[in-house]
């Protein structure tokens, strides 16, 4: 069946080429509309064709060696463009998934209370287990005049995280006190770095700012950590009275199993120095909880509301302790808090935040953790005694993941495939323990998680440390399932036969005689391209690539295994690694990415592995031999925790590969990635104002932004600049009082001093023409107006008959022709403008069909528009002669 397919494919992609070639020449020698709109059915429907084989036959899915033929098909355009390559990149998204307990479910959060917009009341800041923040800022709510939290993301410029790249601080439990004594409260945080460590982050001008390594003053506070321990937390405090901060940290003992806290003494004022004292001078030295994980978390808060600060210690199975402050800064030994604690067993890790949030003049608490689905709210009844609720009122419903992503129990690993046969990718997702969840895409970016009647019912739970893929082995039409066990050297097969999988052992299943140690990530698709499916695993050994021979897989070794050498010199125990091979280039063969489980600047020559933040690489694929593509050039920037597992698909619908990546980890993510770039530059609309005569214009900023219109490939982008191309004609361009020209490039940042002024007493139309800049594929635009009424209306070039017009050649060295993909009647008046909207030719024919090619030969280079009028339609196009 797959060499059916395979065929099948071959001749429908000989099918589209011919038909293509044939559709451009008829198009430029002239056709009826009705031969031109057969002609695009039967593309749309060979291209339909070609989507449906590369799904089944696991290719990549319209990024092979169609794509730049395909931009003919859905979009307007008759004629490729000509386009740079190779420039796109992967932003981690919200993936659209329905409200459910997974959002944050086994997330440690780490909550506290600031005041960081200093307003006078507290805010709330969640650090997060995967690295990052989440300010929610308090305002009171104008209807209800009651107190609300909003959530601020970190893109917006009210977030004081803006600009800060916090993903390599996995564990980040921050805190808040002014440590330079300059006025405002900088952040201290602890994060794990192979060790659990503590760093500090400077308030500068109400932004934070990493200072790392001799600048960090905590540089030498270090505890031991695991993947149960978790990482430090700090405080800060004034525990000796002498008038500046001390700090305290959290984390476990050198057995691991201990929760104790460290103190720092503040050596003086601005110093910078902190000196650990140990023993009897370390006012917090009887904190000592064994409880066989060495996760803790300190609070200071003065609950009792007796003056003093006393401490709370969470540690990892829900118990909080605290720590009564004697009224001299010493502290009594650790009593179980009743109502604070959790009971039950289960892994809460809680970490009190401490604030008065009903407004009854005592202090409540919300409490992080990782079991539960919310952030508990802890009322206070005056007295102590607290009442945990989910719900009390909605000031206390925080999300806590932004964007929202899976959480698996330690380990979160995808396969992807049209699982329900309706078009579209779905997925599912496999933990550490087999649990499989599957989830249904909608068609839309959006997903159901299908519980009931899930066809991987009967499996769920049935592999331990497991790794999958899809493919249509049996080629009965739908997708097969193959999971890799930890303790199974062979994969096992499971069969979909319609309405559930059912596992084939022995003879029935074709992989039979493979073997493979322990853990080992799958990739299962037709290397040699002869019809049938091959497969690459990545055990502790590395990459082992077998060859499927019709009726057995062999193991490819030699010269036959073109993976063989990407591990030389990496010691054997750490070579797992995640494989996908798929088309990433658009050059008809298949590159290869993978994650690690471990973190290589190269793979190929470094031997010093380390476990945190690895990466996910990417090698090309040059005639048959894999060469590394340098961090520099690659468009997998992410780092992932412990060991990513990278899987493709177009998750969204727009036609180009997606990322899951998951990670080895005690909560394990599982985090979406949209391709973006895809070797378009931007696109960008008019831009129009009406002003007065002598009226300046001052642009604001987000008004080319707000243009920027690739959708859905620049949505997300940042704008990092422009270039004016052409001048005004009635009038200059200013930005800080200096004249700017064509050619001249203007900051995304600077835009808001650019000013417009027109000729004194002018009135009339003006415009000047600009091109703004793709960061992803480093190229401008085609230019497009600002266009200026000046004491008259300004209307849009862009009409009703717009999308119908074709032009042919575009950009073009002399003539180009003229169609359409509507059926006209009528006088066509064609007007030439150049690109200040200057009339340069005006064409008229009374039928469409008599319609002649346009000369630009003794034009200058540069943007042109041809307006269109047919019988008060109207359309324009914008040319370029290059």
């Amino acid at each position: 069946m797959k060499q059916y397919l395979s065929q099948q494919y071959k001749n429908t992609i000989s099918k589209y080429k011919k038909f293509k070639a044939r559709f451009e020449k008829t198009v430029q020698n002239g056709v009826s509309n009705k031969k031109r709109r057969d002609l695009v059915q039967r593309l749309r429907k060979l291209y339909s064709q070609i989507t449906r084989l590369e799904t089944q036959l696991k290719l990549a899915v319209s990024a092979g060696t169609l794509s730049l033929m395909l931009t003919a098909l859905p979009n307007n355009s008759v004629v490729a463009q000509n386009l740079p390559v190779n420039k796109y990149k992967y932003f981690q998204r919200e993936l659209g998934l329905p409200e459910g307990d997974y959002v944050q479910q086994s997330s440690p959060v780490y909550p506290t209370f600031v005041d960081l917009d200093n307003d006078g009341d507290k805010d709330l800041v969640l650090g997060l287990y995967s690295g990052g923040a989440l300010f929610y800022q308090k305002n009171v709510d104008d209807e209800t005049g009651k107190d609300k939290y909003t959530l601020i993301p970190n893109d917006n410029d009210a977030s004081p995280f803006k600009g800060l790249d916090l993903s390599s601080y996995p564990y980040f439990s921050p805190s808040f006190a002014d440590v330079d004594n300059d006025g405002d409260l900088d952040m201290i945080a602890g994060y794990v770095d192979g060790y659990a460590l503590v760093t500090l982050f400077k308030n500068v001008n109400g932004k934070f700012v990493a200072f790392s390594g001799d600048a960090n003053p905590f540089k030498n506070v270090q505890f031991y950590s695991y993947i149960a321990a978790g990482g430090t937390r700090p405080e800060m405090i004034d525990v000796d009275n002498d008038g500046d901060l001390d700090l305290f940290v959290s984390g476990c003992d050198p057995d691991k199993s201990t929760i104790v806290v460290k103190y720092y003494e503040n050596d003086g004022e601005n110093t910078g120095v902190f000196i650990e004292r140990t023993g009897t001078a370390n006012p917090l030295n009887n904190v000592s909880i064994s409880s066989g994980y060495g996760y803790g978390s300190l609070t200071f808060a003065d609950v009792d509301n007796d003056g003093d600060l006393d401490a709370f210690v969470g540690e990892k199975l829900g118990s909080i302790y605290e720590y009564k402050n004697n009224g001299d800064n010493t502290f009594a030994n650790g009593v179980l808090h009743p109502t604070l604690s959790f009971t039950g067993g289960n892994e809460y890790c809680p970490t009190p935040a401490f604030n008065d949030m009903d407004g009854d003049g005592d202090l409540d608490a919300i409490i992080g953790d990782k079991f539960l689905a919310t952030l508990p709210y802890a009322k206070n009844n005056g007295s102590g005694v607290f009442t945990k609720t989910n719900d009390i009122n909605a000031v206390t419903d925080f999300l806590v993941n932004d964007p929202p992503s899976l959480v698996l129990e330690r380990l979160s690993s995808t396969a992807i495939a049209d699982i329900d046969k309706d078009g579209d990718q779905d997925f599912i997702t496999i933990d550490f323990y087999g649990e499989i969840r599957y989830f249904s895409s909608n068609g839309d970016n959006t997903f159901e998680e299908i519980t009931t009647g899930s066809p991987f019912a009967t499996i769920s739970g049935a592999n331990y440390i497991p790794a999958a893929d899809f493919a249509d082995m049996d080629g009965d039409g739908d997708q097969d399932l193959v999971i890799k066990d930890y303790y199974t050297n062979t994969p096992k097969y499971y069969q979909n036969n319609g309405t559930t999988f059912v596992e084939l052992t022995g003879a029935s299943n074709p992989f039979n005689g493979i073997s493979i140690v322990g853990f080992a990530g799958l990739d299962i698709v037709d290397l040699d391209n002869d019809g049938d499916f091959d497969l690459l695993a990545g055990d502790a050994t590395g990459f082992k690539l077998f060859i499927n021979g019709g009726t057995s897989f062999s193991l490819a070794t030699g010269a036959a295994d073109p993976f063989a050498s990407i591990f030389t010199g990496i010691t054997t125990g750490n070579r797992y690694v995640s494989p996908n091979l798929v088309d990433m280039d658009g050059d008809g063969d298949l590159d290869l990415v993978f994650g690690v489980f471990n973190n290589l600047e190269n793979p190929t020559t470094t031997v010093t592995p380390d476990f945190v933040n690895t990466k996910i690489h990417y090698f090309l694929n040059d005639g048959g031999v894999y060469k590394r593509v340098s961090d520099t050039d690659s468009p997998f920037s992410m780092t992932v925790a412990r060991f990513g597992t990278p899987k493709f698909g177009d998750l969204d619908g727009d036609e180009d590969l997606d990322m899951f990546v998951g990670e080895f980890a005690g909560a394990a993510r599982v985090r979406f990635f949209e391709r973006a770039g895809n070797n378009f530059c931007a696109k960008i609309d008019e831009i129009r104002h009406k002003i007065a005569v002598n009226e300046n214009y001052t642009f604001l900023s987000q008004e080319f932004k707000d243009v920027y219109n690739d959708e859905p490939d620049t949505k997300y982008k940042d704008f990092p600049k422009i270039k004016i191309v052409t001048s005004p004609q009635f009038g200059v361009l200013k930005a800080a009082g200096n004249t700017v020209n064509s050619g001249e490039e203007i900051n995304y940042s600077d835009l808001g001093e650019l000013v417009y002024v027109p000729n004194k007493d002018y009135t009339g139309i003006d415009a000047f023409t600009w091109a703004a800049f793709d960061p992803v594929g480093q190229c401008y635009s085609a230019a497009s107006y600002a266009r200026f009424g000046i004491g008259v209306d300004v209307t849009a070039l862009d009409d009703e008959l717009d999308k119908y017009i074709k032009v042919y050649p575009n950009p073009t060295e002399g003539s180009f022709n003229i169609a359409f993909d509507k059926i006209l009647n009528g006088k066509i008046e064609l007007k030439l403008y150049n690109a200040v909207g200057a009339l340069l030719k005006t064409y008229s024919y009374e039928n469409p069909s008599d319609i002649q090619a346009i000369n630009l030969e003794s034009m200058p280079k540069g943007l042109y528009v041809l307006r269109v009028n047919n019988d008060g339609k109207i359309g324009s196009i914008k040319v370029i002669k290059d």
